[in-house]
């Protein structure tokens, strides 16, 4: 598209993904809540794997050491992120741009 319909502005697009998920759950947070992610076996399956992906990350966020942990998590790798873009691109002095997603658009 920006070939197609943007080809005389001086537009450069780079996409660095931010996965908190998986590394705040490795560090065992799951045990915590185990109580409140489990449903009954009569519960559809997909119930069960929306409530232990999705609502088990709100109520992380929600809990003070553990939304601090995943600002943690995302603001390091947010940094880490830019501070490898500079080493490849050391003359940028452009804007940057943060957008996230579901959740991600609360922690950013």
């Amino acid at each position: 598209i920006l070939d197609a319909h943007f080809r005389q502005l001086p537009v450069h697009v780079d996409v660095r993904a931010v996965e908190w998920h998986s590394r705040v759950r490795a560090r065992g947070l799951d045990q915590n809540f185990a109580a409140l992610s489990t449903m009954p076996r009569a519960a559809p399956s997909e119930m069960r794997a929306f409530a232990g992906e999705y609502l088990m990350d709100v109520l992380y966020y929600l809990q003070p050491s553990y939304g601090q942990l995943i600002l943690d998590e995302v603001a390091g790798q947010m940094n880490a992120r830019y501070a490898a873009y500079m080493r490849e691109h050391p003359g940028f002095r452009g804007g940057v741009s943060i957008v996230g997603h579901s959740l991600g658009s609360i922690i950013v």
